[in-house]
């Protein structure tokens, strides 16, 4: 029981730091090689990564739309076709298309309203 404590406590702690750190970690270095802008200046009072705040709840909102149709599809494979992950081997990989298409919505709609196109 130990082991799997700390499993589940190392594997949260990689992901928050690599999660967060590692994109940051990027667009710091990314910022920095640009040069100086007047935006961070302003809005900082000295060169730096600004990121500016903005409207979490559609992120939120497509998050949770996502999430909801994946639930969906789950309960239905653990009732309806003898396993959630396993089961009947025809529907494995629409269920895993299904999976990675709603990845690539999120991430393609957070992308399109984080650069303003609605």
């Amino acid at each position: 029981a130990d082991s799997a404590i700390g499993n589940i406590t190392g594997s949260n702690a990689v992901n928050v730091f690599l999660g967060l750190g590692l994109p940051w970690m990027l667009s710091s270095i990314y910022w920095v090689m640009q040069g100086d802008s007047d935006d961070a200046d302003v809005m900082s009072g000295s060169k730096g990564y600004y990121l500016p705040a903005g409207d979490l709840a559609f992120s939120v909102a497509i998050f949770l739309i996502c999430a909801t149709v994946a639930l969906v599809a789950l309960v239905i494979r653990h009732f309806k076709c003898e396993g959630v992950l396993g089961g009947i081997p025809w529907l494995k990989k629409p269920t895993a298309v299904l999976f990675v298409g709603m990845w690539f919505i999120y991430v393609i709609l957070a992308s399109l309203k984080m650069v303003e196109v609605f």
